[in-house]
Formats: C-alpha cells, sequence, structure tokens
C-alpha cells in the first residue's frame, strides 16, 4: 500500500481519532481546547485533522489554481504534507484554524498562514528549520532570524486550495 492509499483509507475513517479523545492524565474527561478558531470553524479536533487531509488529497500538486505560479503551489502543497504529517494531530487538538494553517492572501505571497509563511523553499530542505508550535504560537528560525506566527483564528483567510469560493467548507 503506497503512501496516498495509506493517507486516502486514513482520511476514511469514521468515528473519534482516539489519540485525540483519550485522556492525557489520569481522570475520565479529556481536554479540548476551546481557541477563537475552534469556535468558528465548529470541529472536533479528529473532524478538523480529517478535514486537512480530506482537502489535501483533493489538491492536484501539479495543477495550480489560476494566480498561482506552479513552484509556490508545489512549495504549498509539499509543505502541507509535510506539516501534516509532524503537527497535524497537536494543532487540530490546539484549536488552530484551516485559515491560519493552510491560508493565502491573493497577491501577497508570504503573509498568508504558516504554511504560506513557511514554505518558500524551506520544506524541501535537507534539515528543514525547527518550525516550533504551541496552542497559540508557531516558530522557526531562518537565516538566524526567528519568524513568529501567531494564531488568530480568522476565517477570512482561505485556504490555497479554495482560493476563490467564499466559505471555508
Amino acid at each position: 500500500m503506497g503512501y496516498l492509499d495509506e493517507l486516502r483509507a486514513f482520511v476514511s475513517q469514521k468515528g473519534p481519532d482516539e489519540a485525540l479523545t483519550k485522556p492525557t492524565k489520569g481522570g475520565s474527561v479529556s481536554f479540548v481546547s476551546a481557541s477563537p478558531a475552534r469556535l468558528r470553524e465548529n470541529r472536533a479536533p479528529a473532524e478538523q485533522l480529517r478535514f486537512w487531509w480530506k482537502s489535501l488529497c483533493a489538491v492536484d500538486p501539479c495543477a495550480p489554481l489560476p494566480g498561482f505560479e506552479r513552484n509556490r503551489w508545489a512549495d504549498l502543497y509539499d509543505c502541507s504534507i509535510w506539516w501534516l504529517d509532524a503537527f497535524g494531530r497537536t494543532a487540530a487538538h490546539d484549536g488552530w484554524g484551516t485559515g491560519d494553517v493552510f491560508g493565502v492572501l491573493p497577491g501577497m505571497p508570504g503573509l498568508g498562514g504558516i504554511i504560506d509563511r513557511f514554505s518558500k523553499g524551506l520544506c524541501h530542505l535537507r534539515d528543514r528549520p525547527g518550525l516550533v508550535m504551541t496552542a497559540n504560537t508557531a516558530s522557526w528560525r531562518v537565516h538566524g532570524e526567528t519568524k513568529t506566527f501567531n494564531q488568530t483564528g480568522s476565517r477570512e483567510i482561505q485556504p490555497f486550495w479554495g482560493v476563490g469560493s467564499t466559505t471555508i467548507p
């Protein structure tokens, strides 16, 4: 079974994601953050993670939407896959929203969400700059300079795969 087959199998799973719903400390209730992004998108962590993977499965990395250069589109896609694999589960639990992670601002490359700011070829490096994610902040270093992105919970920023649509599906 190839990577894409495994990805599609994960996306098609039904029910809660056990790692996101079982308590982390002795007790019968698990903690779910109520950040602005979670409240606005109104998805449980497992649903949010599944939504992100499903959305990326629908993206053709070789066919950019109008207005995107082929290299930028490929960088956004590749970085998204890497980020979801490394940080997606925790970010969904922490309440990161789709716009804050995958959002782009038309005509302003590099000023959207985490992936737009971080991608710029950095995800292709063998030793990726250390991205550190907390519940509200993403930080990384580029050429000795620390870059930071704070979670906004904004739904106005459209994900790169949905530029031109009026709402986040």
